[in-house]
């Protein structure tokens, strides 16, 4: 049961990387094959041909020791997810409170990762410590900024910033202009 817990869990966080990614600043993303041992996702700017390709990693438990990697050159960015869920050795149970389990996303780009990489035969391993760090934690200006995204959301259009009002708006004024006559 643990392995497909973890591969559920290694899949919902390439899941939720995407989805911040498109909802929150809309990028482009896809799946990498999984044949690509270095990165999960590749994040595009269309405009001007700009790729990224992101390394996801997950680990549930806030006391987790690190993350390891097999390959750290093969990526533009690694995203480091810590979860809330229980301790290493513990298991999560459905009391668990729901503020507890929230995620914490930290970005850091293949320099920082190979900076501070401790290699143990063919596996690297970079230490909790060294991803969680304020500057890091959901850092995705550092992908933007790689993209070369200029103005990743629009402010919305209404009344308050000069723009027309909307139908509903307009009707309702015309109703309380009608009733004044």
């Amino acid at each position: 049961m643990a392995a497909s817990n973890s591969a559920i869990r290694s899949e919902g966080a390439e899941l939720l990387v995407q989805a911040i990614l498109m909802l929150e600043y809309g990028v482009i993303t896809s799946r990498a094959s999984r044949n690509m041992p270095g990165y999960d996702i590749i994040a595009h700017n269309l405009k001007n041909r700009t790729d990224c390709r992101l390394s996801v990693k997950y680990r549930k438990a806030a006391n987790c020791d690190g993350f390891r990697f097999t390959r750290i050159d093969d990526f533009d960015f690694f995203v480091g997810i810590i979860g809330h869920r229980g301790t290493v050795g513990a298991k999560s149970t459905a009391q668990d409170a729901l503020a507890d389990m929230l995620s914490q996303t930290f970005i850091l780009s293949r320099d920082e990762v190979q900076a501070s990489v401790r290699v143990k035969g063919k596996k690297s391993f970079v230490p909790r410590k060294c991803v969680q760090v304020d500057e890091r934690k959901a850092a995705w200006k550092k992908i933007l900024d790689f993209l070369k995204v200029c103005d990743p959301m629009p402010q919305p259009s209404g009344p308050a910033n000069g723009s027309q009002p909307s139908r509903r708006d307009r009707s309702r004024a015309s109703a309380a202009a009608g009733s004044r006559r």
